[in-house]
C-alpha cells in the first residue's frame, strides 16, 4: 500500500491510495469535503491541519510519498515533507 499525497489547489490535497484495501477507502469516504475525481484517480480531500494529522496517523510510515513541493505539511504537522 502507498499513500501518494500532492496539492491539488491552495485548499485541497489530492490523495492517491494505491494498493489499497476496503478499509483505507472507507477511512477517506468519512473525511468531510472529500470527493473522489474519477477521471483523475484520486481523493480531494480538504488540506486541513486535522485531516492530515488523520492521514499520518492511519497509515503507518513508509507507506506516504509526499509531494517534496508540499512542504506546508511540514508547517501544518511539524514532520518534514519526505516522510
Amino acid at each position: 500500500m502507498e499513500v501518494v499525497i500532492t496539492r491539488w489547489d491552495d485548499r485541497h490535497l489530492a490523495v492517491s491510495l494505491k494498493g489499497f484495501i476496503a478499509e483505507d477507502i472507507a477511512f477517506i469516504k468519512r473525511i468531510p469535503g472529500r470527493r473522489w475525481l474519477p477521471d483523475e484517480k484520486v481523493w480531494r480531500i480538504p488540506f486541513r491541519k486535522e485531516v492530515v494529522h488523520s492521514l499520518v496517523t492511519r497509515f503507518p510510515e513508509g507507506q506516504f510519498s509526499i509531494d517534496p513541493d508540499l512542504t506546508d505539511i511540514q508547517e501544518l504537522y511539524g514532520k518534514s515533507p519526505d516522510r
